[in-house]
């Protein structure tokens, strides 16, 4: 009877192990930088919907300890947030019942259908924490003021494409980053019904008239001697180029000097740049003429005062 007991117990205690390492696992495959990167969905009682594009191109780091995010809350903190946790929970979750009982969207719905979820809660205190959701097929989604979206980790990239690489027809497909500085649009701001005490940030050179998604789609054309973006058949802005110089630069360094509030979404320390000569002397450009090097078929460029991924057209 003891010797059954004893197993009993030795099955029970490796069960318990087996599950608390199952969820280590599945933490784990969270550590690490990320960018989100898609808006998903919203719950239909939410009032953050007119603003949701404010967190695309957002960075969040996770570490065994704590987790950082570039925006607090907005419109009141446009600053990094920092949360230490000191326990989590895992819990498988249906997506079709968790979106019916949180009252979502369509889109979750229509995206999701009825997936079972991981859902991750990182916990500060009971009311403090952050969740995130890993998908069937590995996809991870957060969440920031009764919005949902995807993110994916930062990329590393190479160093050694060749100048005529990067000739040729890209199209715009996702926000990167933003300027520093940037409060987002005056829209969004004013819909909220509120008032601020600090209105005035809401100016050209703050973002007033900054849409990330306006240029979702827009295609770039370059070439040896000129770049161009395009919207269709209409030429947006186009400038002669006289020559390209292409160095390796510092990613940080490189952030830093540009004005790059949330990063590039770049793991590795060093990137590789083309900068286009541009001539004409335009102000108030939409193109800076930088790319930086993603790999032969991704470079990320600036376009008004945001940092875009584009992806090469075949």
């Amino acid at each position: 009877m003891k010797k059954y007991v004893y197993i009993c117990l030795v099955v029970v205690v490796l069960l318990i192990i087996g599950k608390r390492l199952g969820k280590t696992d599945i933490v784990s495959e969270l550590h690490g930088q990320w960018k989100v990167t898609e808006f998903l969905a919203c719950k239909q009682y939410g009032v953050s919907y007119s603003y949701y594009d404010h967190f695309l191109g957002r960075s969040i780091t996770i570490t065994p300890e704590q987790i950082i995010t570039s925006l607090n809350y907005w419109p009141e903190k446009i600053e990094y947030s920092h949360m230490t946790y000191d326990d989590y929970e895992v819990e498988s979750i249906d997506a079709y019942q968790y979106g019916a009982q949180e009252r979502m969207n369509e889109s979750w719905f229509e995206i999701l259908k009825n997936q079972s979820l991981k859902e991750v809660k990182f916990l500060d205190t009971p009311a403090n924490y952050k969740t995130f959701y890993i998908t069937e097929t590995g996809e991870v989604i957060c969440s920031y003021l009764s919005n949902f979206y995807y993110m994916e980790p930062y990329v590393g990239t190479v160093t050694n494409l060749r100048q005529e690489q990067i000739y040729g027809q890209w199209k715009v497909e996702r926000l990167i980053s933003y300027q520093d500085g940037w409060k987002g649009n005056s829209k969004a701001y004013l819909e909220t019904g509120l008032s601020f005490e600090n209105i005035d940030i809401y100016e050209e050179e703050a973002g007033a008239n900054f849409y990330p998604e306006e240029y979702y789609g827009k295609c770039l054309l370059i070439s040896e001697n000129s770049i161009s973006l395009w919207e269709e058949e209409m030429v947006i802005e186009e400038h002669g180029v006289s020559g390209y110089d292409m160095q390796i630069h510092n990613k940080n360094y490189y952030q830093e000097q540009n004005g790059i509030y949330d990063e590039l979404g770049i793991a590795n320390e060093e990137i590789q740049v083309f900068s286009g000569n541009l001539s004409g002397g335009v102000v108030d450009m939409l193109l800076n003429g930088d790319f930086v090097v993603v790999d032969d078929e991704k470079i990320i460029t600036k376009i008004y005062q945001g940092w875009y991924l584009l992806v090469k057209e075949h």
